[in-house]
């Protein structure tokens, strides 16, 4: 995460509408917590930082292939779930 600040900052300001700007320290008065909470979520909205962990999955599939659990269900990624079943978004 801290390697895509700026893709970061941008998602807050789309997603939050809270301004971040790293390099002057500012944080948009947001305890360490509270901020790392919500970094932490920002991935679950199409942002630019969803998009950077669909390459990081599709990346560690092309290595090692689809990974299969002890009980031989076979682990997906978000986001090709939704591709796969556009019905499972809540829209709302």
């Amino acid at each position: 995460m801290l390697d895509h600040l700026d893709d970061l900052a941008a998602d807050f300001l789309a997603i939050y509408r809270k301004e971040i700007v790293p390099e002057d320290d500012e944080w948009a008065d947001l305890s360490g917590p509270r901020f790392f909470s919500l970094a932490f979520r920002v991935a679950a909205y199409r942002g630019v930082m969803y998009c950077h962990v669909g390459d990081q999955e599709r990346a560690r599939q092309s290595q090692t292939g689809p990974a299969t659990g002890s009980s031989g269900i076979r682990e997906v990624s978000l986001e090709q779930l939704m591709e796969d079943d556009p019905s499972l978004i809540e829209r709302g």
